[in-house]
């Protein structure tokens, strides 16, 4: 059995966010008696460059796993690199680090279980990847494998369908597939999976996100983790007191949330946007465009006599300059009307 967590993002900001999941992590590998912890690749978010204030967190992440007596084994995501096609990462720099193994795409695969066989493999650029996956070598037995990349007709982190040269059929002799790069959860066929990353991102992203126990024969099991959420709150109809007891419900939850109001212009002046900025909540607006129904257009229908319309044709023939004739036509027109 083996735990898997992925793309876990750190960055300068969120430090203390990923200490609060490595030590679940760790706390769920001790239970089953395990004594490492699988990452899917993306440890950082940076792809640019790393603040120091960055590196020096994830060594304070290595120092909680050899605290605890524990392995970190890591396949580099696109976040870890700078140069996709090469098997180089930021990870390189804590390689010499006696609590993590950084797998770089050209290591035979793993054995963990009598017959069953795990494969690490990194994010590369796409004919690289393609290049590289052809060439592993199968193993007898169940061969199974965590890796970090868009598979062609997966959703994306914004929903749109991957169009990409690598496809399920690569992955045919592989008994399970387990994935990293894409946030949400989900999965392609009964051999591939997207394991989802550690915590939301943003408003974006459910909220459905932690850890996965891959077993010897090849079957998962998903553990939600706990983090601070992204939580949305709808509001079709602009009604103040429910705005109130809402606000008085996420005010102090902790949670990063989102009221959306779906109103027109006329309700949204009734909404007090700075009230609900100063409670912590962000707010997002969609303005609906009321139509006016037939009754309504009645109702504000202007009547006009024929006297009214002959001054009104004149007036506007005068303004705009319309030749003589074609104001006697225009004139001879309303009195058939």
């Amino acid at each position: 059995m083996e735990l898997i967590l992925t793309d876990t993002h750190l960055t300068d900001t969120n430090i203390e966010e990923n200490l609060n999941i490595y030590n679940q992590a760790i706390a769920i590998a001790k239970e089953h008696e395990l004594g490492r912890v699988l990452h899917g690749g993306d440890v950082f978010n940076s792809r640019a460059s790393q603040k120091l204030s960055t590196l020096k967190g994830f060594k304070r992440i290595l120092k909680l796993f050899k605290k605890n007596d524990m392995e970190l084994y890591v396949i580099p995501g696109n976040h870890d690199k700078t140069d996709q096609t090469k098997t180089d990462s930021y990870l390189d720099i804590f390689d010499d680090h006696q609590n993590l193994v950084v797998f770089k795409g050209t290591e035979k695969p793993l054995q963990i279980g009598s017959d069953s066989w795990l494969h690490f493999f990194p994010f590369f650029q796409e004919d690289v990847y393609r290049e590289l996956l052809l060439k592993r070598e199968i193993q007898p037995g169940k061969n199974m494998m965590l890796t970090h990349y868009g598979i062609s007709g997966a959703l994306d982190n914004d929903g749109n369908k991957t169009d990409s040269k690598i496809e399920t059929g690569l992955f045919s002799k592989y008994h399970k597939v387990l994935i990293g790069h894409y946030h949400n959860r989900k999965k392609i066929g009964s051999k591939i999976e997207y394991i989802g990353s550690t915590h939301q991102a943003n408003f974006g992203e459910d909220d459905q996100k932690g850890f996965t126990l891959l077993k010897d024969d090849g079957s998962t099991q998903f553990i939600q983790s706990n983090f601070k959420k992204f939580i949305k709150v709808s509001f079709k109809e602009i009604d103040k007191v429910e705005i109130e007891k809402k606000i008085e419900e996420y005010s102090n939850s902790g949670e990063n949330v989102r009221f959306e109001f779906e109103c027109s212009e006329e309700e949204l002046l009734k909404i007090d946007l700075e009230k609900i900025k100063k409670k912590g909540i962000d707010s997002k607006t969609k303005i609906i465009t009321k139509v006016q129904s037939e009754e309504d257009i009645n109702e504000t229908t202007i009547k006009f006599t024929s006297s009214d319309l002959v001054k009104n044709l004149i007036s506007y023939c005068q303004e705009e300059k319309i030749a003589a004739d074609k104001r006697t036509y225009g004139l001879k027109l309303l009195k058939e009307v």
